[in-house]
């Protein structure tokens, strides 16, 4: 669902994630689609208080985005009550039903998930079947190997601003220099 604001179209990305475990990459992925000229962020973290079922509420901001950006790790999360898909699950789903653009970043094997936030066998199952089911699937996973937050947003930024000139009228006339000259700006130092 394109906003306009101003007479400016801003396209609008869903980030979708489990939110404890990788909540760093998911702010750093945020802060790095809002810089990026006409996209918005739409995120669980600014849903605010609604009348309206949690579950119902995420599908249907999935479905009105213009694309669906997950990022999966080995966490399974949360989900609604009786259902053995989680958030994320049903998040993506309701993407693909609608017909929406998704970009995938798998997290590697061997991402470290603290010991605090370890799940139930039944959860751990689920999720692996769910990472099987997008490798299998030929999705358009577009990474599977991050290692940091900045990593990642940088990957993010790359296939939204690949993806941007594929759908554009103007392919030519997209100006990434400014977000990327803020980016480097951003980190390249690391204070220790």
């Amino acid at each position: 669902m394109r906003i306009v604001s101003d007479s400016t179209v801003f396209l609008r990305a869903f980030l979708s994630s489990t939110g404890a475990d990788l909540r760093e990459y998911r702010e750093k992925a945020f802060e790095a689609i809002q810089k990026l000229d006409h996209w918005k962020c739409v995120r669980m973290e600014d849903f605010g208080a609604r009348d309206q079922p949690v579950d119902e509420f995420c599908r249907e901001m999935a479905r009105k985005c213009d694309l669906f950006i997950g990022i999966i790790c080995h966490r399974f999360g949360d989900g609604p009550k009786g259902s053995k898909e989680s958030f994320t699950h049903r998040e993506y789903r309701a993407a693909v039903e609608a017909g929406k653009s998704r970009l995938l970043f798998l997290a590697p094997d061997d991402f470290p998930v603290p010991a605090n936030l370890l799940e139930a066998m039944g959860k751990t199952k689920a999720q692996l079947q769910f990472r099987k089911e997008l490798r299998d699937s030929k999705e358009k996973i577009l990474s599977i190997g991050f290692t940091s937050p900045d990593q990642l947003a940088g990957q993010i930024v790359t296939a939204v601003y690949n993806w941007d000139r594929e759908h554009s009228d103007d392919p030519e006339g997209i100006d990434t220099r400014p977000y990327l000259e803020a980016l480097w700006e951003e980190t390249a130092y690391i204070d220790i």
